[in-house]
């Protein structure tokens, strides 16, 4: 979360969770399915469905069940979109509770800052630590 001068003033949330392609893994109808079950701070769990389309890196989830604890907030459901732009990944989230359609409440564009494979390239001895293997 942001102060009313851009700088950080402590997460937004956190969330933890799986992320499964489901159905046919290589697209061949034209969509890939996609399966989340996450878990927020909060208390809040989600079981999320969606696409991940071909020819274009862009997954598109909507919720199918969401669970709370009694003192989290509101929340009936929600939707996300991430998409590959650039070579950025951008994120817009949006959130519904008993009292509010649903609407934007948060997104990201999230900047590359260190190459993987580059990381590994100039490292001269890795430990044979099941890591090895990226050489």
């Amino acid at each position: 979360m942001l102060d009313a001068e851009g700088e950080k003033v402590r997460p937004l949330e956190n969330e933890s969770g799986f992320w499964r392609v489901t159905g046919n893994p290589h697209g061949a109808a034209g969509v890939r399915e996609i399966e989340c079950s996450l878990v927020r701070d909060d208390g809040t769990v989600e079981i999320w469905y969606g696409e991940l389309a071909d020819g274009k890196p862009q997954i598109d989830l909507v919720t199918d069940a969401v669970a709370r604890v009694a003192d989290s907030a509101p929340y009936t459901g929600g939707k996300r979109l991430y998409g590959l732009v650039n070579g950025e990944l951008m994120w817009v989230g949006e959130k519904s509770a008993p009292e509010v359609p649903l609407r934007p409440y948060m997104s990201a564009q999230l900047k590359k800052v260190l190459n993987p494979a580059q990381l590994v390239a100039d490292i001269a001895d890795l430990p044979d630590d099941g890591i090895a293997f990226f050489r």
